[in-house]
Parts: C-alpha cells; sequence; structure tokens
C-alpha cells in the first residue's frame, strides 16, 4: 500500500476544486477539512510565537531602577554647606530610584502598536543637616515622589522566535513631594507639596515568548521629564494654613515659602526634573 502525503502545494488547487461544488454536504466539508489543515500547517512552519501573532490587545507590568537630575534640587547643596559651614554641614542629592507602572496595549497590525502606560517612581532626593557641639542640628529632607501618564507608540522587530522593539511616548508628569524641616527635635515644617508638568521618552526591549498568552521583556528607556510650581497648603509648622511653595531665599536655601512671596526679592520656585533612564523587567498578559 503506497502512503500519500498531503502537501500544501497539493492540497491548494484541490481545495479550490472543491469549492466550486458547495451544495455537496460531503464535499463542503471536506473543503473545509483541508483549510482547517492548511491553517494549521502555516501555523506550525512560521516560528514566529503565535503570542505575538494571534493577539490585539496586551497588560503589562513593569518594574526596574531609575536615575534622575531633579533638577534645581541639585543646586541648592552648596547654598547649604556655605550657610553652615561653622556647624559640620553635610547636603547631597541622590536621583536615583525606583520606578515601576502598568500599561495596556492595543495592535494596530503584527508590527505595530498603541498604548497607554502609568509609571509610579520613587527617589532618594535632598537631604541635608548641621549640627554644633551642644547638641543642636538642622535636618532637611525632601523626598520626591513620580507619577506619570503617557500615550506610546511601539513598532517591532521580529528576530526569529524574539522580537525587538522601539517605543516613544510623552504625557504628564505629577511631583508629591514629602517635606521636612526639623531644629533639633522640633518640627519647623512637615508635609505634603505636589507640582504638575510634562515629558516624554524614547525606549527600547527585548521580548521573549513565555507561554501562548505570555511573555517577558527587558527594556531601557530614555526620559526627559520636569515638574514645577510644587507648592501645598497643609504644612504643619512655620507658614501652616498657608500655600506654600517649594522655593530657594535670597541666599539659595530651600525651604517652603509663602506664594506671594515667590519671583520677587530673590525668591524662586525649584524645579524636580526626572530627566534620566531607567531600565527593568517586565511581564505581558495577551488577549
Amino acid at each position: 500500500t503506497e502512503i500519500y502525503t498531503l502537501s500544501l502545494h497539493d492540497a491548494l488547487p484541490i481545495y479550490r476544486s472543491l469549492r466550486w461544488n458547495p451544495d455537496n454536504f460531503q464535499v463542503r466539508n471536506f473543503a473545509e477539512s483541508i483549510r482547517a489543515w492548511m491553517v494549521w500547517d502555516a501555523e506550525r512552519r512560521d516560528i514566529y510565537p503565535r503570542v505575538f501573532r494571534n493577539y490585539d490587545i496586551w497588560f503589562r507590568l513593569h518594574a526596574g531602577v531609575a536615575t534622575a537630575s531633579l533638577g534645581n534640587l541639585a543646586k541648592t547643596t552648596s547654598p547649604f554647606l556655605k550657610n553652615y559651614s561653622t556647624f559640620n554641614p553635610a547636603a547631597n542629592v541622590d536621583g536615583s530610584g525606583l520606578v515601576g507602572g502598568m500599561e495596556l496595549g492595543f495592535m494596530l497590525d503584527t508590527l505595530n502598536a498603541w498604548g497607554l502606560v502609568v509609571d509610579l517612581g520613587s527617589f532618594g532626593g535632598y537631604r541635608a543637616q548641621a549640627a554644633d557641639n551642644a547638641g543642636n542640628y538642622l535636618k532637611q529632607t525632601v523626598q520626591p515622589n513620580m507619577i506619570a501618564i503617557q500615550a506610546q507608540y511601539y513598532h517591532f522587530f521580529k528576530l526569529g522566535r524574539f522580537r525587538l522593539y522601539a517605543n516613544a511616548g510623552g504625557g504628564f508628569y505629577n511631583t508629591l513631594v514629602e517635606f521636612n524641616n526639623i531644629d533639633t527635635g522640633e518640627v519647623l515644617q512637615s508635609g505634603e507639596m505636589s507640582g504638575l508638568g510634562y515629558g516624554g521618552f524614547l525606549g527600547v526591549g527585548f521580548e521573549t515568548a513565555v507561554w501562548d498568552e505570555f511573555s517577558a521583556s527587558a527594556y531601557l528607556r530614555g526620559r526627559y521629564a520636569t515638574t514645577g510650581n510644587i507648592q501645598g497648603g497643609n504644612l504643619n509648622g512655620l507658614g501652616a494654613n498657608q500655600q506654600l511653595v517649594l522655593a530657594t531665599n535670597p541666599s539659595g536655601l530651600l525651604g517652603a515659602y509663602p506664594s506671594s512671596a515667590i519671583g520677587i526679592n530673590g525668591y524662586k520656585a525649584v524645579n524636580i526634573d526626572y530627566t534620566g533612564a531607567d531600565f527593568g523587567l517586565s511581564f505581558t498578559y495577551h488577549y
């Protein structure tokens, strides 16, 4: 007995000829069976993972480490060290932090997509202190947290069983600052301040299929973002119940000053920027 294996080359004309007899139930079923086999065979021969071909929407979680310039905060350490030079001062600005978030994406075709991404970040910020030999001390901290909501565009590049991608996006940024100013155990000022801004990013990534509906990737993004007019009306201590702005005084010292003073007599509002980079890992569910 000779065994004959039906090839795609043989199946295509047979399938087409069978379709000329649409009223014949058996012929129609046979034609549909051949069509299903052709689809299965095409899927089997395509090494590009199904998770990247067969789904239109995805939900992604990502997390990684980041670095940011933190804008004008970096310029406030020198005035503090100079002003308190006789009190063993120390001051630094730490732009390292953690950034994580989620995104919802929509495929336009196999190689292009758009989406919405929400990022949350927390950074080291500004820390300064000075003390004398009698036990008196001054401590100041500004700890910035970032919230970003951005639209983005993806372009994918097939790479065998993997894919590379480039993405870009932009949108709105918000800074939430925890501000503290303590003098020898007495809270001079303490509370939360916030300010809005804008920014964008460019990124690249490498993605691999994990299961039929899941993938994992590593990514790197470069970011430009700035926020300003950082203020709050619920601080405790000096200036309570006033609208205070994170700013520097004429000597360059950082503090929370009344909004009515900003822009005159040398008082300048401080911007906090997130210009820098972040890289990390992501896990995606496709459906």
